[in-house]
């Protein structure tokens, strides 16, 4: 597959009954014209290849919306190692930022471009934020998110999600001209949504700096680094299928002990929350096991029906290695992965049963409550 196949597909002319005529004369080389490639089309062959493979299977199934928490080919780019992972998210980027070049020539060819935008979108909210990034791909990310400029609900998203990735890498961000000037039109674009939260803003002014030009590349120490500390059991969960994101740029990852649980013996429920900008304690999680099939159940709110969940367990993340916040120094001189892993012990019911998480943040610049109902275990 090529460059003009893949932007072309977009360029076909949908009817009432989703089905495709060519494009009109002229259509095609125009769209092309329009669209700016702001990354090597053959440098990430292989990861284009993967998108187009997301897109066609979507449609053949005539999945124009699709479940996408839930796609394979999304949730199998958390397996990847992440140099490999940071390409699909440079590419999911590149595909936003030509399709909204490219609207002039798209926007009446729906459903396909609504569904590579909903595609990129989820692929860069669900997989896009983790550790590791290279520096290059940090580059390719910011020269890829420099078009996507729409104020459309889900592209914003995506938006804010990599300006916190970037920001979380701020010191790895290469500091050449060319990274620096997209750097700077993405946040120009980001700076046109009206209402951007404390963190977004914090976000912004740390990656200012940078492309501005006023933050320079941080010199290489010749001191020795300190050794990584040996491995310990950690309570913290790290990679799981049930996550959550929450208010604060925070993530909620959970988990039963043992897995799947047995019916009426007690159960672990283990949950850890994540920030990126530090220790978010002021949150405080209950959890209670229902039968779904029961619907007196699920309106019973009252506060017995809850079961409150003890923090086991904090991590800061320093320096390369994951410390008990109880010894590391405070206050930190700037942003640390937090970790905040909190258990409790349920009986679950036989058979389907349907986990609830209530979370009750208690900050005093981010309050708020909200239950996660999506979470069904099958106890064996």
């Amino acid at each position: 597959m090529t460059r003009t196949e893949f932007l072309s597909y977009f360029a076909w002319r949908a009817q009432e009954d989703f089905s495709y005529l060519p494009p009109v004369d002229g259509a095609v080389e125009e769209a092309l014209t329009a669209a700016t490639d702001r990354v090597d089309f053959e440098a990430y062959q292989a990861e284009f290849d993967a998108f187009w493979a997301l897109m066609t299977q979507a449609a053949t199934e005539g999945l124009w919306g699709g479940n996408w928490k839930k796609n394979e080919l999304i949730a199998g780019l958390a397996a990847l190692p992440p140099e490999h992972r940071a390409k699909h998210i440079v590419v999911a980027m590149q595909v936003l930022s030509w399709l909204q070049e490219m609207e002039q020539w798209t926007n009446d060819r729906m459903p396909r471009c609504q569904l590579a935008r909903n595609a990129a979108g989820w692929t860069v909210n669900l997989v896009g934020k983790f550790k590791g990034y290279p520096p290059e791909e940090l580059s390719a990310l910011t020269h890829a998110s420099a078009g996507c400029r729409s104020m459309d609900g889900g592209e914003m998203a995506s938006r804010a999600k990599v300006l916190h990735v970037l920001a979380s890498h701020s010191k790895e961000i290469p500091r050449d001209a060319g990274t620096r000037a997209a750097l700077g039109k993405f946040l120009e674009n980001v700076l046109q949504e009206k209402s951007l939260s404390q963190a977004d803003l914090k976000a912004v002014d740390k990656l200012t700096a940078i492309a501005s030009g006023q933050e320079a590349e941080p010199t290489k120490s010749g001191a020795k680094q300190k050794s990584k500390a040996k491995p310990t059991d950690r309570k913290a969960i790290r990679d799981s299928e049930v996550f959550w994101e929450l208010p604060g740029e925070s993530e909620l990852r959970a988990t039963t002990i043992p897995d799947p649980p047995q019916p009426k013996k007690p159960t672990i429920v283990r949950l850890t929350h994540t920030n990126y900008y530090g220790p978010f304690a002021e949150a405080r999680f209950f959890v209670r096991a229902r039968d779904p099939e029961n619907s007196r159940e699920e309106y019973d709110d009252s506060t017995g029906s809850w079961t409150a969940c003890e923090l086991v367990e904090e991590l800061v993340h320093i320096d390369g290695q994951d410390l008990p916040r109880s010894q590391a120094k405070e206050p930190f001189a700037e942003e640390v992965v937090w970790y905040g892993t909190y258990e409790a012990t349920l009986k679950m019911p036989a058979g389907a049963c349907s986990v609830k998480i209530k979370v009750i943040s208690e900050h005093p610049e981010l309050p708020y409550t909200v239950v996660l109902s999506d979470w069904d275990v099958a106890v064996e």
